[in-house]
């Protein structure tokens, strides 16, 4: 998204065969100048609010990337026990 300066969500297909073992997934996106205005954006729009206070979902994957002023963020909710994905992670 950063790098195509557009905000878009991943697709329905593509993101199920990114995450492994799902049963209900949910995504949110967005960009803006820092934490707190992103947080703001996300609790005020209704359907991602939802996502966020969404009981099923125990697990959460985020991913930030800083590009010209702006902070872009993909963050995927999943309700399963363990998700997994096909993704290469990097290790902590």
């Amino acid at each position: 998204m950063a790098k195509r300066h557009s905000l878009y969500h991943t697709s329905a297909e593509s993101l199920g065969r990114r995450v492994t073992r799902w049963r209900v997934l949910g995504e949110n996106v967005g960009f803006g100048g820092d934490v707190r205005s992103l947080h703001k954006a996300f609790m005020e729009s209704p359907a991602h609010r939802d996502n966020i206070l969404f009981d099923r979902y125990r697990h959460v994957g985020v991913g930030v990337k800083r590009s010209g002023g702006l902070m872009w963020v993909t963050v995927v909710f999943e309700a399963s026990k363990d998700p997994g994905t096909r993704l290469s992670m990097p290790s902590c």
